[in-house]
C-alpha cells in the first residue's frame, strides 16, 4: 500500500464521527493504537505515549517493538495506580523491576509476584478475605500488621533489609506506595528526555560511502 493510500485511509478513520467506524485492519490498528495513546499524523508517520513521531514503514522493527512495550505498560500502569496502594505506578520500571529476576529462587519468585501485584498476605487485610484470620496483628512480632510493617518494622524481617544503610531506608520511605510497600523500582526521571534526543540523532545506518580503491 503507498503513503497516498495509506494517509487517505487514516484520515477517513481518524475524523469519523461514529462511535464504531467501518471494520477492518486499518481501523482496528487504529484503535488498538488509541488505546495506548498513539495517534496518525501524516501518511505512514505515528505519533506514540510520549508524543515522538515516527515513520511506521521507516522505524526498525526493534525499536517499534520497545515503543509498543513502554506504551501498553504505560497504560497498564495508569490504570493500577488507581489501587490505594499502588500510587506513583506511573513512574515505575518494568525493566528495573526485573533486574536479577532470574536469580532468585522460585520460592522467592512467588513472593515477588505477591508483593509486587498486590495480592493481600498481611493480617490487617486477610482479616477481610473468606476463612480468613481473626486478628490484625502480625504473626511473626505481634504488633499491628501491614505491608509496611512487615517490609520495614518488623523485627523478624531485620536479615532482609540489613544489606541497607538507615538513611537508605528513610530515603526509600518518602517514595510514593507501589515503591515502599510492592517493590516496584522507579523509571530515572531523564529515561524519556534520552529517549527523545536519541530520536534526534541522525540516522546514517542506510548512507553508504563508495569505496575507493587506491591505485
Amino acid at each position: 500500500m503507498s503513503e497516498e493510500a495509506i494517509s487517505y485511509v487514516f484520515d477517513n478513520l481518524s475524523t469519523d464521527t461514529r462511535q464504531r467506524p467501518m471494520p477492518g485492519p486499518c481501523s482496528v490498528l487504529l484503535t488498538r493504537l488509541h488505546q495506548i495513546g498513539w495517534y496518525w499524523v501524516l501518511n505512514s508517520t505515528f505519533g506514540d505515549h510520549n508524543q515522538n513521531t515516527f515513520d511506521m514503514l521507516q522505524i526498525p522493527i526493534q525499536e517499534l517493538k520497545a515503543r509498543l512495550r513502554q506504551g501498553w505498560q504505560d497504560r497498564i500502569r495508569g490504570i493500577v495506580s488507581l489501587r490505594k496502594t499502588m500510587q506513583g505506578m506511573c513512574q515505575t520500571s518494568c525493566e528495573l523491576t526485573k533486574q536479577g529476576w532470574e536469580k532468585l529462587t522460585p520460592s522467592d519468585q512467588a513472593i515477588m509476584r505477591v508483593c509486587l501485584n498486590g495480592t493481600f498476605f498481611t493480617a490487617d487485610r486477610m482479616k477481610h478475605c473468606k476463612d480468613g484470620v481473626k486478628t490484625v496483628n502480625c504473626s511473626y512480632c505481634g504488633k499491628a500488621d501491614s505491608q509496611f510493617h512487615r517490609h520495614w518494622e518488623c523485627e523478624a524481617f531485620v536479615s532482609c533489609r540489613s544489606h541497607l544503610s538507615h538513611e537508605e531506608i528513610e530515603t526509600i520511605k518518602t517514595m510514593p506506595d507501589s515503591v515502599v510497600l510492592h517493590g516496584w523500582m522507579p523509571e530515572p526521571p531523564s529515561l524519556r528526555m534520552f529517549q527523545k534526543a536519541c530520536q534526534n540523532v541522525i540516522d546514517t545506518t542506510g548512507s553508504f560511502l563508495p569505496v575507493v580503491v587506491p591505485d
